[in-house]
């Protein structure tokens, strides 16, 4: 296989910078309020016809910056922010970047397709390479490729070396280890260049990527279907960023009642996002006191709303009402049989006396 260029990575390995000092200056001290992380993806769909599609897109968190469009070969400008900054220059560079990384990944896959003996079937390379930010100023590069949804190659930054994954990736690793400058220039852009890109486009997106959002909370309960089991949601929507910690509590504390299956982090229609988790009980426990609490940056204290147990919906009923719910049924069906057999017994008396009348 061969190495595909990075992005802003001029051809010859010197990386091009369009930032500015003056957007440099303002994270000196290398800190920030909260992670934040640029990321590039790419991925290719290979079959015995050759290339099917190709897609490649940049992403700051969650944010998608920019795309690219196989039909006319550009890097398209996914935030007005940064069309409206970013000079002709730069998209005309990463159009002709992206359009080379097509090419070599049609070539990867041929090599990958020879090499597996995979002749038949649907296959994907995938290749991922950014940085992370942390709130300390710590910086953390990755770059890793996938084959058919499986790790490939890693690459190990701390050791400036490759890691094969798989059987069939350790010729690419010997051939990519024995090029140490290649290497020592992966290392840089992870932990310079892409540095400097994030930096640049946390500043252009400011507006975007410091927004906040505070999330709307509420408790749901109900029983479960025999009765057995009572089963509270707390629900979290509307947040951003999408970082959110919910915790049920039990007396202020960690309840340590099992959990039920919680979903992830959901976005919604608006750019915001939701969270549920459930907690599953025996319907015979005293009920509480139960809460959930909700850690998010938008807000400068824990969100705490406490389950009232008079807000049970009725799918099932508890133990003790559904016994004697079920009792007074039988007895209600049991009057009313009652009254049935005497007013058939009566009717019954009033058609044989008018028939000997007659």
């Amino acid at each position: 296989m061969m190495f595909p260029v990075l992005e802003g990575q001029r051809p010859g390995g010197c990386y091009a910078f369009l930032g500015s000092l003056a957007v440099l200056a303002l994270y000196a001290d290398g800190v920030v309020p909260v992670s934040h992380i640029l990321t590039y993806k790419y991925s290719a769909t290979y079959d015995h016809t050759g290339l099917l599609d190709f897609t490649a897109e940049g992403q700051v968190d969650d944010v998608l910056i920019d795309s690219y469009d196989r039909a006319t070969w550009r890097k398209v400008p996914r935030q007005r922010w940064l069309l409206e900054a970013m000079e002709p220059e730069y998209w005309e560079r990463g159009s002709l970047s992206r359009r080379k990384k097509e090419i070599l990944f049609q070539q990867n896959m041929e090599i990958l397709r020879r090499r597996t003996n995979e002749s038949r079937g649907i296959h994907t390379l995938q290749w991922s390479h950014g940085c992370e930010l942390t709130e300390g100023g710590y910086v953390h590069g990755t770059s890793n490729f996938a084959y058919d949804g499986r790790d490939f190659l890693v690459f190990d930054k701390s050791n400036l070396r490759w890691i094969a994954a798989s059987p069939y990736a350790e010729v690419t690793r010997q051939k990519w280890d024995a090029d140490v400058e290649q290497n020592q220039a992966l290392w840089g852009y992870l932990e310079e260049d892409c540095l400097k890109w994030l930096k640049t486009f946390l500043h252009l997106g400011k507006t975007e990527f410091e927004r906040q959002a505070a999330p709307q909370v509420n408790i749901t309960s109900w029983y479960s279907s025999d009765g057995t089991t009572l089963i509270l949601s707390c629900l979290a929507i509307g947040f951003y960023p999408p970082t959110l910690r919910m915790t049920w509590l039990r007396n202020e504390s960690d309840s340590g009642a099992p959990q039920g299956p919680s979903r992830d982090i959901l976005p919604n229609p608006d750019g915001t996002y939701q969270l549920r988790a459930t907690l599953h009980l025996s319907a015979l426990e005293d009920g509480g006191p139960y809460a959930c609490r909700v850690d998010h940056e938008a807000r400068a204290e824990p969100q705490i709303v406490v389950w009232d147990p008079q807000t049970v919906r009725g799918r099932g009923a508890r133990p003790g009402i559904a016994v004697g719910a079920m009792l007074g049924t039988l007895i209600l069906l049991a009057l009313l049989t009652g009254a049935a057999t005497v007013i058939l017994i009566i009717r019954r008396r009033e058609v044989s006396t008018a028939s000997t009348v007659l």
